[in-house]
This record gives C-alpha cells, structure tokens and sequence, in this order.
C-alpha cells in the first residue's frame, strides 16, 4: 500500500483519523505525519517539495488554524490568510505529485446564518455568513471550490477525486480547551470536567458530536462508491459512518 498522508494528525479530527486508520488495518508505516515544527503548510515551497519527495497515495486534510468565537472575532486576518495558504499549497501539490484521492474537512459554518433546517448543501453561498466566522467560513469554502474545481477539471484526465465532508461542531481528545479561544463545546467541557463528554455523547448538546464517532465517517467517505454518497448532510447528525452511503 502507498503511503497516507494525514495532514493535521495532531489536532482533534487528524488524530482520530490515525487512530481510525489503525484500526482499520493500516500499517502504521503507511501513514506519514509531520509536526509544525518539521512541515510549514503555509510555506508552497516547503509543500511542494514534501509531496514530491513522498510516494503519497491518499491525503486527509485536517489540518487548519481554528478556533472559537473570540478567536475569529479579533484575528480574522490570521484565520484567512493561514487556511488559505494551507489548503492550496496541499492541494495543488497533492495535484502536482499525482495524488488522486483526497479528503477535505470543512465546517458548517461555510453555509448562510440564516437559512433553511435541517441544512442542504444548495443552501452553500446562499445568504451572509455569521460575522463572528466568516473570515474562516470564506477560507472554508475556497477549500471545497478547490477540491470541487480540481476534481471538475483533472477528474477524468487524470482520476482525481477529491471530496468534500462538513461535520458540525466537533469534541473530544486533543481539543483546544483555552479559555479565550477554544470553541463553546471545549469550554464547557473545560468548565464541567469529564461529565461533559457523558453528557454531550447522550443528548447531542448543540447539534455536537465526539470526534471519535465521526473519524469512522471520515475514512468511509473517502472510499465510499461517490454515486451513492448521500446529497445531503443528513448524515451528519448520525454517529459513525453507517449512514454515508444510500
């Protein structure tokens, strides 16, 4: 097997989709992770020349600069310009060096502040954005027009296929639980100690579910047959991945 390349691995959603490739019989081996410190995604070069020195076959992208509502509130500029720059020079590397399968995490905040529930994704580019967010939403939605793009114009060329899954509000291991700038769910949890998790994993507190249960999702929807992917995000509001194909 070639070699998976999971971009992110030491986030919330990255390390759960290792854990998940392990458990599914992935070598660990066959999966490529680099720190911060070893890989700049933000630097095209540094990108360009990591992907070529790879024989890199599939990529997760969950990588991203994220944060909470006061994050995004007073470093809009930190938050295009880094998810910017991350998702093209992935993409167009994995592109550039041949990688044909390819997964992008995007948000639910890419989709209007008001608009229709539960949401479709025709809803996309249909109405304002929240303005706590929408300098990570715009970034967000470049991301899913690039992958939408590539795949458009390289599919039949050159076989890519590179997809496209937005989960809601995401928690669990390896979250950000900074007073300031971590999400609503992390705080809480932060606030309540570990009957949080109980809690949430029981009643879906706020339309959130545990990175545990959608790392499964996310491995099955990069192999998942694309003609019975299901066109709505119905799915979402599901644990695990059962429900990812009609």
């Amino acid at each position: 097997m070639n070699t998976v390349y999971v971009a992110g691995h030491a986030g919330m959603v990255g390390s759960a989709i290792v854990r998940e490739l392990l458990a599914t019989g992935v070598a660990e081996k066959d999966i490529l992770t680099k720190d911060k410190s070893q890989l700049d995604l933000c630097d095209q070069v540094a990108v360009h020349s990591f992907f070529a020195e790879n024989n890199i076959s599939q990529v997760y992208m969950a990588a991203a600069k994220v944060g909470g509502i006061f994050a995004n509130s007073h470093y809009p500029a930190d938050f295009i310009y880094q998810n910017l720059m991350i998702e093209t020079n992935v993409i167009h590397s994995a592109f550039q060096s041949g990688v044909q399968k390819l997964l992008f995490l995007g948000s639910s905040c890419i989709y209007p502040r008001i608009t229709t529930q539960p949401i479709l994704e025709s809803s996309l580019l249909g109405g304002p954005l929240e303005s706590t967010n929408e300098a990570y939403a715009v970034a967000k939605i470049a991301g899913i027009k690039l992958c939408e793009s590539y795949t458009q114009q390289h599919g039949d060329s050159h076989g890519l296929d590179y997809r496209r899954v937005m989960p809601y509000n995401l928690y669990g291991a390896g979250d950000n639980y900074h007073i300031e700038n971590a999400r609503a769910i992390p705080v809480l949890a932060r606030g309540l100690s570990g009957a949080a998790y109980t809690c949430f994993d029981e009643v879906g507190l706020v339309e959130s579910s545990g990175a545990e249960y959608f790392r499964s999702a996310e491995v099955v929807s990069l192999h998942c047959d694309p003609t019975k992917v299901r066109k709505s995000l119905a799915w979402l509001y599901v644990p695990g991945a059962q429900q990812l194909c009609a």
